[in-house]
């Protein structure tokens, strides 16, 4: 008999679960002594392949066996994709004894690795997946009486709903790491700021730009600062102003950041995002920063251009040169070519981009994309 206070703290190990994965270990072990088992199982069966996430009770042979081999040869596993969530299947109930002698998983793993009568809980089914529980018993203990599946009964809902729960986390958190690794990606510098302007995230390309001592953004003590005092303090606001410091709503704006002499401005723009809310206490408002800088490379590779246009590599260094806004005569300078060369080269990017005049030719690489960073 399951006393209040162990069958209190099975739930409690339960739902610890559903944050702290390493504690579906010790939840599965409780359930199996609370239900007189010799061993018990929690994982995935996905596209008929059989992933553990933990297991007690049973050695890792045993459960390699199974994997390998016997899961896909068990009738009772078999009847797994199909079933309905958080409905136990009993062993002895579902396999008759004409099926048991035919059944290669009752004949052969089962009695080498004493087990006697199991109890598998579906928990999650999703498509072509299904996450389980399993709980076995030895001959010594016999069939799971009926006290023993009612317990297991009881805690199958707990199980179904901290399987769904793990789930959705999972999901979020994978859902965060690809936003966070793509923006990391980016050739532009993105930079999210909370309400009081210190630093949530900067992606590589913006730690490049603020460690720049000729860039005009810096961080210090976590926080995104202007170099320029008076740039600074517009910078203030303008966060202030996009997370809802100030009156007015939250709204975004730009502004032009000074960079080291002979360097053009970066334009910056500051956009509002998602406010923190409910039992995140610790959640503040925050806002993006996307930062442009037209006096540093545009991050666009020279095989990219060549493969979108195909390019000659004298036509590609030529249209970088434009790209970066210099005149005709100024990337013939700099090519070390006469002019009437970067003339014809024109001609023939003009010709194999679809462009018609310079100022759309530009337009057009601008709009490349680009490779990401570290590809």
């Amino acid at each position: 008999m399951v006393s209040v206070d162990q069958y209190t703290a099975i739930i409690d190990l339960i739902y610890a679960s559903t944050t702290q994965p390493t504690a579906w270990r010790a939840a599965i072990g409780a359930i199996q002594e609370a239900a007189s088992g010799c061993g018990a199982l929690f994982g995935m069966r996905l596209e008929g392949k059989t992933q553990l996430f933990e297991f007690t009770g049973y050695d890792l042979e045993s459960m390699n066996s199974f994997i390998s081999g016997y899961a896909a040869r068990s009738f009772v596993w078999g009847l797994l994709p199909s079933a309905s969530e958080g409905i136990p299947i009993h062993d002895r109930r579902v396999l008759t004894p004409g099926l048991r002698r035919r059944d290669v998983f009752a004949n052969e793993w089962a009695p080498k690795y004493d087990t006697f009568d199991c109890m598998v809980l579906p928990l999650k089914q999703r498509e072509r997946a299904t996450a389980f529980a399993v709980v076995g018993r030895s001959p010594g203990c016999g069939e799971f009486d009926s006290e023993a599946k009612t317990f297991i009964g009881r805690v199958a809902p707990h199980l179904q709903r901290a399987a769904r729960l793990r789930v959705r986390l999972e999901d979020a958190e994978l859902h965060a790491e690809l936003a966070l690794n793509a923006i990391e990606k980016l050739h532009q510098p993105v930079i999210l700021v909370a309400n009081d302007g210190s630093v949530r995230f900067a992606n590589e390309a913006a730690r490049r730009l603020v460690n720049d001592n000729k860039s005009g953004l810096t961080i210090r003590n976590n926080r995104i600062r202007a170099r320029r005092g008076d740039e600074n303090a517009m910078l203030r606001r303008l966060i202030d102003q996009s997370t809802g410091c100030v009156d007015g709503g939250r709204t975004g704006g730009a502004l032009a950041i000074s960079q080291a002499e002979g360097m053009r401005p970066l334009s910056l723009c500051c956009v509002p995002l998602a406010d923190g809310h409910g039992w995140n206490t610790a959640s503040q408002s925050t806002a993006m920063l996307l930062v442009s800088d037209i006096s540093r490379p545009d991050g666009s590779s020279s095989s990219t251009l060549r493969s979108l246009f195909q390019l000659t590599p004298a036509e590609e260094r030529l249209a970088r040169h434009l790209l970066d806004g210099q005149t005709l005569a100024q990337a013939a300078a700099k090519l070390s070519v006469a002019r009437t060369t970067v003339a014809t080269q024109l001609r023939s990017i003009f010709r194999k981009t679809g462009a018609n005049r310079q100022v759309e030719l530009v337009r057009l690489l601008q709009a490349v994309p680009k490779l990401p960073l570290n590809s």
